[in-house]
């Protein structure tokens, strides 16, 4: 009877064993997540230390998160624009607060939907500025006036009076993240 009785027992610690293990769920490194900014962020305003937080995109791409899901990070570097640097700011996300309030340490960071990451986020530069002005100017001249609208282009593009910007980034705009080590969800 007692083997029976030790025989029933570890069967049942198996078994709780098993569906604990299953109730687990990894989310791979390397996943992207689509995120909405629920804090606003500037370089000109914040300041290095500043929490920031992110909830979950009502999306296909939640990498396997629970709907609900917030994320927390810090700006651990910001630098406000100067006469010739835009502002940028270094950024670090730890946190993943589940739904039900269980948090989870992640380590995750900006990115594009292909995944290619940021650590450092920055805000336009001159040389982009002139670029998107130019070609604008130089699309225009060149249906309005030909080739002599093209060349004009090309030097507003070297000629255009710009300043860098800072970085400014409203509640609600939507982005993504990385995931850079697995995340187990319990």
């Amino acid at each position: 009877m007692d083997i029976a009785r030790g025989a029933a027992a570890a069967a049942l610690v198996a078994a709780l064993a098993l569906g604990a293990a299953a109730e687990k769920m990894v989310i791979p490194e390397g996943t992207v997540v689509k995120v909405i900014l629920d804090t606003p962020l500037s370089t000109k305003d914040n300041k290095s230390g500043d929490p920031f937080t992110l909830h979950l995109a009502d999306d296909e791409k939640t990498g396997g998160f629970p709907t609900g899901t917030k994320f927390h990070g810090k700006l651990v570097a910001v630098r406000p624009k100067t006469e010739k640097k835009a502002g940028s700011a270094d950024v670090s996300i730890t946190r993943a607060e589940l739904p039900g309030g269980h948090m989870i340490e992640i380590v995750a960071l900006p990115s594009n939907e292909d995944g290619k990451t940021k650590e450092t986020v920055t805000g336009t530069s001159i040389k982009e500025k002139r670029k998107k002005k130019g070609s604008v100017i130089g699309g225009a001249g060149g249906l309005l006036l030909g080739p002599i609208g093209s060349i004009g282009g090309l030097v507003a593009r070297k000629t255009l009076p710009e300043k860098p910007d800072d970085i400014s980034a409203k509640p609600g705009r939507k982005g993504y993240i990385k995931i850079m080590q697995p995340v187990t969800l319990k």
